[in-house]
C-alpha cells in the first residue's frame, strides 16, 4: 500500500526535487504504464524517441517528444525507471 501511495501522491524524489502524482485512471497515465511495461523485455532499455513512438500508438491524443521528456522525468523521479 505505501509503494502505491508513493506514485500515486505527489512527493518529493530523494534530491528534493518534486515528483508529481502519477494519477493511475488517467488515460495518459494508462498508456503510460502500458508503454513501459511492454518494453521490460528489451535488453537495451528505451528512449524519448521510442516512447513517444509506443505512446502515439496506444493514445488517440497528440504526443509529443516534449510529453516524453515530461513523462520520463516523472518516472525517474518516483523512481520506476533509472537512467543509464
Amino acid at each position: 500500500m505505501a509503494a502505491l501511495a508513493r506514485v500515486t501522491l505527489p512527493s518529493d524524489a530523494d534530491d528534493g526535487q518534486h515528483a508529481p502524482a502519477l494519477r493511475f485512471g488517467d488515460a495518459r497515465v494508462m498508456a503510460l504504464t502500458a508503454a513501459i511495461a511492454g518494453f521490460t523485455c528489451v535488453i537495451a532499455g528505451f528512449d524519448n524517441r521510442g516512447l513517444t513512438a509506443r505512446m502515439r500508438a496506444l493514445l488517440d491524443a497528440d504526443y509529443s517528444s516534449r510529453h516524453a521528456t515530461d513523462d520520463l522525468r516523472r518516472l525517474r523521479r518516483k523512481q520506476l525507471i533509472t537512467g543509464i
